[in-house]
């Protein structure tokens, strides 16, 4: 849900594209609930199942997440900022996402597992 706020909230909510816009303002409110559940269940995961099986899960499943904003700088992206559809590249959210659940892992006790840089962005 993170993701998915963090694009629709920065990249879509002031698209120039005036269906991109209304469309994202919608989804918002609804995407930042589901956000702040999803952070009380982050540490929750924790304690119900023990540090190591949070971690491992965090592992498995943090990169992909991670991928979920597509390669930086990529012809299309490029074009969308151009004109006005997109506001953030790619890398910039995903950064974003990553500093978040960082911040998450930190409140949890959890490891903040070490990713790639480049896309598509692996275990380091």
């Amino acid at each position: 849900e993170t993701s998915g706020l963090l694009i629709l909230g920065i990249n879509y909510s002031e698209s120039s594209y005036a269906p991109h816009a209304r469309l994202a303002k919608d989804m918002l409110e609804e995407k930042a609930a589901c956000d702040r559940v999803f952070g009380d269940l982050f540490a929750q995961t924790a304690e119900r199942f023990g540090l190591q099986a949070a971690n491992e899960k965090l592992m498995f499943w943090l990169p992909m997440a991670a991928n979920f904003f597509g390669p930086a700088g990529s012809g299309f992206t490029n074009e969308c900022l151009r004109l006005g559809l997109k506001r953030r590249d790619n890398q910039d959210l995903a950064d974003l996402y990553l500093s978040m659940v960082a911040r998450r892992c930190e409140g949890a006790g959890l490891n903040m597992p070490r990713l790639t840089r480049a896309y598509p962005r692996r275990l380091a």
